[in-house]
């Protein structure tokens, strides 16, 4: 692997890194989180909604 290769991985990674946290939490909105990363990733403000939303934890809702 040339040192190009390894610096897109790395790109890569970090883009994708609120999706992969999602990912790994198993948060029910995985899916909503990557579109929102795919699409608004590349603007500094999307890909740190995107890393908020993903840390942020899921409360359940008490059911009568």
């Amino acid at each position: 692997m040339d040192a190009g290769t390894i610096i897109w991985i790395i790109i890569l990674w970090v883009y994708f890194l609120p999706t992969l946290i999602a990912w790994k939490n198993s948060h029910r909105q995985l899916s909503a989180i990557f579109a929102l990363n795919l699409f608004l990733g590349w603007s500094g403000l999307g890909w740190l909604a995107c890393l908020i939303w993903a840390l942020l934890k899921e409360h359940e809702v008490a059911e009568d």
